[in-house]
């Protein structure tokens, strides 16, 4: 997991793409460099001695690693654990492949990533400001994503976590112990599982999607009808390991006053066709994973309506993250 510091951090970073984003038409993934300090010649990143670590899924794969020669210097082994409530939990190890000049590396890191649900109190940032009159106003802000480590019931564990990988290679890791997992919150056998599966995995393959963020939570842009479709996605090496497809509803002006099509229908207030709608979906979903490809199964449904739900809309927002055309979706929610 990351640390609670390092995700205001990446709050911040979201920030600052959005308005660069904002300002200039670039590629897309030339918005994540907000920030950050690069070497001009290599464009590698290197974190400065005693920085605490961003996340590596801060910058698109296909930004972080450039070509050498004719092929990326750098393998990947990622072991992945998912939860019906939309948490990913990724455990990765990255280091050069055999031939390749030597670059600086963060070599592990491990990640709680939601893909189902962009807001949780628990999860937000927020500032207390005192007012000329004494009295105290606090703002929570609207979260981009949600990340396990945010949350405060886990910041001891994350931080633990970070001690335990941040700047550390191979060898360090391979003499840990469970009994060094000293966790308040997390589960030491999931944890452990996680990454014996990493470290004795095969090595990841490269997608397609290699300009796309490494992790979203992204929605059309305004609500049309009062809904608007949401698209959550994990991915490291440019293959879409993860994603959930849903329906947002608007029940109020603030950015978190909306219900989800999925709560919907897994607390069983959603009519015969809002379930059928959702059906239809989680097979667009299936097939996108099957085919690694965003734009697979969605053109099955491209005419239909179903409970009010123009599956058109769909169509067109796959097609345009299918084509990197992703920076109309964003509202703080890429990384």
């Amino acid at each position: 997991m990351v640390t609670k510091m390092v995700h205001k951090v990446l709050l911040v970073l979201v920030l600052l793409t959005m308005l660069f984003l904002g300002a200039c038409k670039t590629k897309p993934e030339d918005g994540a460099d907000s920030g950050r300090e690069t070497d001009e010649e290599d464009s590698f990143y290197l974190p400065v001695p005693g920085e605490t670590l961003p996340p590596p899924s801060t910058y698109a794969y296909d930004e972080r690693y450039p070509m050498d020669g004719k092929e990326r210097p750098v393998f990947m082994k990622i072991a992945r654990k998912t939860s019906p409530d939309g948490w990913v939990f990724s455990f990765v190890y990255e280091d050069i492949k055999e031939g390749h000049r030597d670059i600086p590396l963060i070599h592990f890191w491990f990640s709680g990533i939601n893909i189902r649900y962009k807001y949780n109190e628990k999860y937000a940032a927020s500032a207390t400001f005192i007012l000329r009159d004494g009295s105290e106003y606090t703002e929570v802000y609207e979260p981009g994503f949600l990340s396990w480590g945010m949350a405060k019931e886990n910041e001891h564990d994350a931080q633990l976590i970070d001690s335990l990988l941040y700047m550390k290679e191979y060898n360090d890791i391979i003499k840990l112990k469970k009994e060094d997992l000293d966790f308040t919150s997390m589960d030491v056998d999931f944890f452990w599982d996680l990454m014996q599966s990493a470290l004795n995995g095969p090595v990841k393959e490269e997608g397609i999607y290699l300009d796309l963020p490494t992790f979203a939570v992204l929605q059309e842009p305004n609500y049309l009808d009062g809904y608007k479709f949401q698209v959550g996605f994990v991915h490291d090496t440019g293959l879409l390991d993860e994603l959930f497809l849903d329906v947002i509803y608007k029940t109020g002006d603030k950015y978190n006053e909306y219900v989800q099509l999925s709560d919907m229908v897994d607390e069983g207030t959603a009519s015969e066709d809002q379930v059928k709608a959702y059906q239809m979906l989680k097979m667009i979903e299936q097939q996108i994973k099957s085919e690694n490809l965003l734009i697979a199964g969605a053109d099955t449904f491209q005419k239909e309506t179903v409970a009010q739900i123009d599956f058109s809309r769909l169509y067109t927002m796959l097609n345009n993250l299918h084509n990197f055309n992703y920076t109309a979706y964003i509202s703080s929610s890429v990384s």
